[in-house]
């Protein structure tokens, strides 16, 4: 993740809408490289673990466009929640692809979404 030099000085609404939109660029990239890599996996346990993931991360990003809704109206309480069922959503992937050697990438795509999320619900608090 690269810096943002709109982050100096901003208000807290400002930082969660920065934040969520690094959210829904990263969740919107893996879903891209997650569509790529099921489309041209040959391994029947690994393709299925990709399809199952381009469901879930269709959800997280579902949930991070209702995260937004919630963000601008200045409900904290529902940006947690919306952001705590994006999270699920990359968990419940990674799950999926605990039984099968996954492309290292996704994993570690997955690490860096989960903390900017984290980043959110801290935000989110504090509305």
């Amino acid at each position: 993740m690269k810096s943002n030099p709109k982050i100096s000085g901003a208000d807290i609404k400002t930082l969660a809408t920065i934040t969520l939109g690094s959210a829904q660029t990263s969740a919107s990239i893996a879903l891209t490289k997650i569509q790529s890599l099921a489309t041209k996996e040959t391994n029947p346990a690994l393709k299925k673990g990709y399809t199952s993931c381009v469901e879930q991360y269709k959800n997280t990003i579902s949930s991070l466009d209702e995260a937004n809704t919630s963000l601008t109206s200045g409900d904290g309480p529902g940006l947690n929640i919306k952001v705590s069922a994006a999270m699920e959503g990359y968990t419940t992937c990674q799950d999926g692809l605990s039984n099968v050697k996954p492309d290292p990438s996704i994993v570690k795509d997955t690490g860096d979404f989960q903390n900017v999320c984290g980043i959110i619900l801290v935000i989110s608090n504090m509305m």
